[in-house]
Order: structure tokens, then sequence, then C-alpha cells
């Protein structure tokens, strides 16, 4: 047996769905548009109700704003139904706001029917889209104030076309400003509706999102787990074929190239599992006081082959007596995909410059190469995992990945990373760490 909670959801499930033949089915905005269709109706049938009420009064003039409502509301129904939904909500309001403009000059002010205009302000954002119509819901948010404004600074046209006088008027006062309130009341319980709808929306895309983020990320710490252990099999044995007295040079060819495709293997692994890691936000830095010389000296110790490879000279230029505050592991990644990027921008032969700088309780790491910069348009992005740079840049994905790692370690250890200055020769990258003043010593003692 259904509770009432659950026959209130399905009531307001078969509204969203459309009940019948009788509603439109839009493909977008579906709310909005069976919202505006609704209000279409009931102004319909509340305009009609109040136009023969008025006609059998003898008030002739007022009627005719009450069935300009009552024809935009049919036009606006009628459009709905042939899904010209844009053109039928614009109608309807633009109906709403005329009708109760004129019926303004020709019922006294007491009878409070432009108490109306007020309601109207805050109909566009119920039944139009802020992101497709931003510029009609401004408009026909405006147009109510604009009509208020028009009736308070002529003193509703000087009461010159007063058709309800005051006495007629002031029976009509409790009904327009209850009619108001209950239709204001409605408005704030559906847009109140809408909002936590598309709250609980949200809610359940982020925990699937983050659900399958932690799937993925088990997935490929597991995957890397599996695939380095018959890699390194594959690697040291490719590395004993090598230095084997008796391999044939053609073998031992053989075998560095199934050495040097094996790490690269395992590195994009490495890089790939770091990188999901990053994108389920599973990374947290523990800061601890490490000598950054020596992180800078197990990066370049990792990279020794592909340095020696391309034949560059490696120009290290130490801050001595220095500590700072970082997270070891994270450090070394940075400082790694930092130089492995420099060599990759680098033409054989060519120079890399290490340099650590202390300054004012920051020190500056920077690792320059005689490559080309970094494109002014692609600066801002270069550190970012979600923008990752033109593929025609001269750094291949491996780099652009490690630098997306890279900026997310230094912001989680909380420093800073940039590109040095344009007019400078080479490319030079950056990071900034805090300094921990309390261990720093002098170069003697060191």
């Amino acid at each position: 047996m259904l509770t009432k909670t659950d026959r209130r959801q399905e009531m307001f499930k078969r509204w969203d769905s459309g009940m019948g033949r009788f509603y439109p089915q839009p493909s977008k905005n579906r709310r909005q548009i069976r919202a505006a269709f609704n209000i279409a109706v009931t102004v319909a049938v509340i305009s009609f109700i109040e136009a023969l009420i008025l006609l059998i009064s003898g008030a002739y003039t007022t009627a005719i704003g009450s069935l300009l409502v009552f024809a935009g509301a049919v036009t606006g129904v009628f459009l709905h139904r042939r899904a010209r939904h844009l053109s039928a909500r614009v109608i309807v309001l633009s109906m709403l706001n005329i009708g109760t403009f004129l019926g303004s000059f020709t019922i006294h002010p007491d009878s409070n029917y432009w108490y109306h205009l007020y309601l109207y302000v805050g109909l566009p954002f119920l039944i139009l889209s802020w992101r497709d119509n931003r510029i009609l819901v401004l408009i026909f948010t405006t147009l109510p104030m604009i009509c208020w404004m028009v009736l308070q600074l002529t003193n509703f046209g000087n009461l010159a076309y007063i058709e309800i006088d005051q006495d007629q008027a002031v029976a009509y006062r409790y009904v327009y400003a209850a009619y108001t309130v209950i239709f204001v009341v409605v408005d704030f319980a559906l847009y109140n509706w809408i909002a936590q709808s598309y709250d609980l929306a949200l809610r359940k895309a982020l925990r699937a999102e983050k659900k399958a983020g932690r799937a993925k990320t088990a997935f490929l710490s597991s995957m890397s787990h599996e695939i380095r252990t018959p890699l390194n099999a594959v690697i040291g044995a490719s590395d004993l074929l090598q230095s084997h007295p008796d391999a044939p040079p053609e073998i031992r060819r053989i075998a560095e190239a199934i050495c040097s495709a094996g790490l690269d293997i395992l590195s994009q692994t490495e890089r790939t599992t770091a990188f999901t890691r990053l994108l389920s936000g599973s990374v947290h830095a523990v800061p601890q006081v490490v000598n950054p010389i020596h992180h800078v000296g197990q990066a370049i110790e990792r990279l020794q082959d592909d340095i020696a490879l391309k034949d560059l000279k490696l120009k290290i230029i130490e801050a001595e007596g220095f500590r700072i505050h970082a997270d070891p592991a994270m450090l070394t990644e940075t400082l790694f995909h930092l130089v492995d990027r420099a060599i990759g921008n680098t033409t054989k032969g060519g120079q890399i410059k290490i340099e650590l700088a202390p300054g004012n309780k920051i020190m500056r790491i920077s690792v320059t190469d005689d490559g080309p910069t970094v494109p002014l348009g692609q600066r801002e992005s270069l550190f970012l995992f979600d923008e990752p740079l033109d593929l025609n840049f001269n750094t291949g994905s491996d780099s652009r990945m490690g630098m997306a790692i890279a900026g997310a370690y230094v912001k989680a250890m909380g420093g800073r990373i940039g590109i040095g200055r344009p007019h400078i020769p080479g490319c030079e990258l950056w990071i900034d760490l805090p300094i921990a003043e309390q261990l720093r010593i002098s170069p003697a003692a060191a």
C-alpha cells in the first residue's frame, strides 16, 4: 500500500512526465514549459470567469482587459500544444502585464488589482530558462515594475478612467489581495520544489560520479600492480640479455629496445594511476621538513638514461643549509615531471639548469632548458588536468599529463607553480615551497 509520501511523489512524477495527451511533451526545459502550460490553463479559466462577471455588471471597458488576458492564455495553450513553447510563454506574459496594466486604470486603486504586478515579477523565472532566455527573463521581470511606476507616477491616470468606483472596488479588495498572495505562495512552493528536485538529482549524480571515480582508481591501481610484476620480469630479462657476454650485437640491440619499451610502459602506467587518483580527489599531502637537493638528486637518478641518451649537460645550483616543508613523495614526483619535460623539450647536446634559490620564507626550485618556451595562450592551462594542451605543441601526452600531476601535487603541498617570463631565453618552469626557517643552518655546518 502506498504511503502519503509515495502518493505525493507519484503525483509529481506524473505531472513531470505529462498526464495524457493533453500535456505537451517538450524535449528541453520540461519543467518550465509544463509550469507555463498549467499557468496558461489556470489564467484562461480565471480571466474568463472575471470577464463574464464584469460584462454582467456593466464594466465593459474593464472586461476588455480580462478578455485580452483570456485570449493570450488560450493562445498560449494552443501554441504549447503545437510545440511553439517560447512564443506561447512570451504571449502569456505579455497579455498578463498588459491586461493588469489597463485594468488598473479602470478599477479604483482600493481594489488592490494592481497587486498582480508583484506576482508577475517572479513569474518569468519559473516558466523561462535563465540559461537559454536570459534577455527575455530580464525584460519580463522589468516590465511589471515599469507598469507599476507608470501607475504611481500618473496616480492611476489621475483616476480619470475609473469604471469601477471606490465603493465597488472595496468589495474586490480582499479577493484580489488573497488571489495574489495565493499565487505568490504557489510560485515559491513550485520554485522550492524544483530547486529541491535539482539538488537531489545533483547529489545523486555526484555520488555516482564519486563511486565511479573510486572504482576507476581501484581498477587502475590494481591493473598497475598486476602489470608491474610481469613488466619488471621483462625489463630484468632484457637487461640481463644486454649484459650477457655471449649475446651478439643484434640480440643486444633488440634487448635494449625491449627494455626501453618496457620502461616507457611502466612510466605511462604510473602516470595514469597518479592522474586517475587526482581526478578522484583522493590525493592528500603530508608535509615534512625535507632537504630539497636530496629530492632533486632522486628525480635526476631516475632520468639518467634519458639524459645520457640525449647527451645533455646538467647544471645544478644548490642552496646549502636550507630545508623546506613538502611531502617527500610528491616533491620527488613533481621534480621528476619537471625535469622529464625539460629533457623532452631540449635538443640533443643541450643544457638543463636546476636552481634552488631561497627567498623571503619561500624557496624557488626552477628547471630551465634550451628549448622553446610555452606559448602565451597555453600558459594558464599547462598545469591543469582538465585542460590539456594542444596536441601540436612540442610536448607529448606523457609530458602534458606529467605537468598536470606536478601542478596538482604542488597545489596540494600549499605551494605555487608557474612558468618563467616569455622574453627569457629557453623555457623555465618553477615551483615555490615554504622554507622551514627553524632548521636553517650555515654552509659551514652543512
